[in-house]
């Protein structure tokens, strides 16, 4: 348990922020899951869900929630997963 007023608080801070980070994590991985069901279903119109895919990830990306390298490698690998299929 922090003893320190600023500890105390850094705690707070560093809980609200991470709440505030779920949302769009989940929304990005959310888009990336139905990016790879509607392609495992052999759907032929993937741009859209790529394209979602690719926004979502690059908001969580501008928000410090995701690595920008970790973005590139997912967005690479979605778009592997879009030539295999077309």
């Amino acid at each position: 348990m922090a003893n320190l007023k600023s500890s105390k608080k850094r705690i707070q801070v560093s809980a609200r922020e991470k709440e505030e980070n779920i949302p769009v994590k989940s929304r990005a991985r959310t888009a990336i899951k139905d990016f790879e069901k509607a392609a495992a279903a052999g759907e032929k119109k993937l741009d859209d869900k790529l394209n979602k895919a690719y926004t979502a990830i690059d908001k969580a990306t501008n928000l410090g929630i995701i690595h920008k390298n970790k973005a590139a490698r997912t967005k690479s690998r979605l778009t592997k997963i879009k030539n295999k299929a077309e």
